[in-house]
């Protein structure tokens, strides 16, 4: 018998790629280890592109969102990270 381990790497989705300052982004994430306690999303692109960002994790999948804040039009890196050092990123535009 062949034992074989599969992990899936941590993902998260936008609940859109595109966004106007001040809409509201949905965001779901899985992947994410079962013993992370704690999530965040933030952008290493710009501090001011997410405001009131909020997290919920339980077992893995996280969800939670974020409003889109006052900065120039352009493409924005999303980043979820987990107090576990896992983490995963997705594109944002902002027109």
């Amino acid at each position: 018998m062949i034992l074989t381990n599969i992990e899936s790497a941590p993902v998260i989705a936008l609940s859109s790629g595109t966004g106007n300052v001040g809409s509201q982004i949905g965001i779901s994430a899985s992947g994410f280890l079962p013993t992370d306690t704690t999530c965040s999303f933030f952008s290493p692109s710009s501090s001011g592109v997410m405001t009131s960002a909020a997290c919920v994790t339980v077992g893995g999948t996280w969800s939670g969102g974020f409003m889109v804040g006052n900065v120039l039009p352009g493409a924005y890196v999303i980043e979820a990270t987990g107090n576990q050092g896992d983490f995963a990123q997705a594109i944002l535009a902002v027109e």
